[in-house]
Formats: C-alpha cells, sequence, structure tokens
C-alpha cells in the first residue's frame, strides 16, 4: 500500500490564513525497530508532460492541455497531475473547479478542493490551484493531460502540468491551506513514514508585467519538471524522490514578489 501526502497552501498577498486538516487511510502500517520502514520499492520519476502555457483563454474555452510526454507513458505507472491559473481582474472570480482527463482516457481523482482568493494583485484577481492523479494508466503514444475548467474564464491564463511516476499503489491524502506573498514560495511541509516517497509541487505567480519566467530555483532536493508563462504570470512544477523518510518541503524561488499559490502531492510506497 502507498500514502499520498498532500499539502496545498493558496498564497495571495490579501487572503486570510485558514487550515484544513484531513487524511484518509486503508489500514495501518507499522515499521520494524527504530528506522522508518521501507514500503516497497521506491517511487522514480519517469517523464514529464511538455510545458504548456494557456494564455489569454477566455469565453468558450474551457479546457488547457499540457504538452505531449516525449515517450509512450507505460502501462500501470502513475500519473501526478496539476493546475494552477490566473484570472485577470475584472474577470469575476469564478471560483473555478478543474477536472482531468488524458489521451488515452485513463482515470483521474481530484485530490484538492479548488483553493483560491481574490486579491487585488498586478494583474489577477483570483489565483487558483488544483492537483490529482491517475493511478495506473494504459500505455499511450505522445499521451497529453488535459486540464478542463467546470466553467469558461472570462479572461486568464494558466499552466498544465503532469509527470509520470512508478511504481504505483493505495493511496492516502493530507490537505493543509495557508496564505503569504513574497519570493519565496512554498507549498508547506509534511513528514512522511516510509522511505522512498516521491513529492510532485505546482506553483503559479502573479510576478508583475514583463517579469519574464522565473521558476527556475527549485527547492533544496528537488529538480523542476516543467515551467511555463507569458511573463505577467508564471507557473512551475518540480518533483523530488526521498530516499528516507524525513520531512519534505516544496518550495521554489521566485525572482520577483507577487501573490502566489502552490501546492504539493507527496507519494509513499
Amino acid at each position: 500500500m502507498r500514502r499520498i501526502w498532500l499539502v496545498v497552501p493558496l498564497l495571495c498577498s490579501f487572503a486570510l490564513a485558514q487550515g484544513v486538516g484531513g487524511k484518509a487511510g486503508f489500514g495501518g502500517k507499522a515499521g520494524v525497530g527504530g528506522g522508518a520502514p521501507s514500503g516497497g520499492s521506491p517511487i522514480t520519476f519517469v517523464q514529464a508532460a511538455a510545458a504548456s502555457a494557456c494564455n489569454g483563454f477566455g469565453p468558450g474555452v474551457t479546457v488547457c492541455a499540457s504538452g505531449a510526454f516525449a515517450s509512450t507513458t507505460t502501462t500501470g505507472n502513475a500519473l501526478l497531475v496539476g493546475a494552477t491559473w490566473c484570472e485577470r481582474i475584472g474577470g469575476g472570480g469564478s471560483g473555478f473547479t478543474i477536472t482531468f482527463s488524458d489521451t488515452k482516457g485513463d482515470t483521474f481523482t481530484t485530490v484538492t478542493a479548488t483553493l483560491k482568493a481574490i486579491t487585488a494583485t498586478t494583474d489577477c484577481s483570483e489565483l487558483g490551484v488544483e492537483l490529482g492523479y491517475s493511478s495506473s494508466i494504459t500505455a499511450q503514444t505522445s499521451n497529453i493531460v488535459s486540464c478542463t475548467f467546470s466553467t469558461a474564464p472570462a479572461s486568464a491564463d494558466a499552466g498544465c502540468f503532469a509527470i509520470e511516476i512508478s511504481p504505483v499503489g493505495s493511496f492516502t491524502t493530507l490537505n493543509n491551506v495557508g496564505t503569504a506573498s513574497g519570493t519565496a514560495v512554498s507549498a508547506g511541509s509534511v513528514t512522511t513514514t516510509i522511505n522512498g516517497a516521491i513529492g510532485f509541487t505546482v506553483a503559479g505567480i502573479d510576478d508583475g508585467f514583463g517579469a519574464g519566467t522565473i521558476f527556475g530555483t527549485a527547492g533544496s532536493g528537488w529538480t523542476i519538471a516543467r515551467g511555463a508563462g507569458n511573463g505577467n504570470e508564471d507557473f512551475g512544477s518540480e518533483y523530488k524522490a526521498q530516499a528516507t523518510a524525513a520531512s519534505i518541503t516544496g518550495n521554489l524561488t521566485a525572482g520577483h514578489t507577487g501573490s502566489w499559490v502552490a501546492a504539493m502531492l507527496v507519494i509513499e510506497p
């Protein structure tokens, strides 16, 4: 059995902090001796879908899609997916929810409720993030993940990200929500209890007009998976394979101060 830990702070300049905790399990795990137990083969990163930014999509458009995976995805592996978006000022703050799908028609589960805030930022009236997964996929050449918005935005920018991991199993989730702004973008921390976990973080920032793509610096031990943006808002994703159970923090460094959102999904074998 594998466990997934999910930490989802939503981070915007003028929102109030709040915490939400919820943990659902499928049974217990016991360690042997004083160290963390090994739950099976360590989970590894396989590949990331190509970067794709959906800039200025609006009325009548509800789908932001990732680019294609470069290699054929493997039957029995899992996909971790995430969407992050900015609805432009004047768009009304629609409070979107996101559903996920892919070319093959694999089944996806949304891990978070939509987390958002309305804020007087440079370009956005709403920043949001949502994560999900498909726990057992079927092989597909040039697989593309679609992030579908519950309603068409008036005007928005978004990023849709996906990584393939192996091996996979049952999931347990933990949700946390918080607020902040600045250059130190963080999805918060969880402490894993099983060796061989992997983390996936998705983030977006309203970094000001013409600031450029800025999610080039991953957190300690993390690797940037993909980044995309248009210079007004920038979106990125990263992953981290964790050999030994410990605290894990999903963080990236932004080059400019701004309101941001971040979410982290941690999966234990």
